[in-house]
């Protein structure tokens, strides 16, 4: 019902606490914190503004992380599995200075929904 009034061009106002709902239904999104709007905007728009994670599985270990400055945060398991959070802007940076060390398995995830609202909750405190 709520997709058909949407695609008739209908404004629907959805409050709902499940955010797989909220991704699949909204085009625009405000997060409210204690009787506020805390954000506002497309989920693209709340999204850039956040890191996306990066999972990959490398070959050969970098020396140092220093040398792939556009990784934020990265760990590395034992078993060569990298996880790593890149900003958006810096994905292509971040994968190209990768790719030497034997780039395999890869999956680039833009946060959830799930994620900017814990992110916000915790920025607002």
């Amino acid at each position: 019902m709520i997709l058909e009034e949407k695609e008739r061009g209908r404004t629907i106002l959805l409050s709902s606490h499940i955010m797989s709902e909220v991704e699949a239904l909204a085009d625009r999104v405000s997060i409210i914190r204690q009787g506020r709007v805390v954000q506002t905007g497309s989920l693209e728009d709340l999204r850039a503004q956040m890191h996306v994670t990066i999972n990959a599985t490398l070959e050969r270990t970098p020396d140092s992380w220093a040398t792939i400055p556009a990784l934020d945060e990265a760990h590395l398991d034992p078993h060569g599995r990298l996880t790593a959070t890149v900003a958006p802007d810096r994905v292509t940076e971040a994968l190209t200075a990768l790719m030497p060390y034997g780039l395999g398995g890869l999956t680039v995830s833009p946060p959830s929904l799930d994620d900017l609202f814990l992110h916000l909750y915790r920025e607002s405190r």
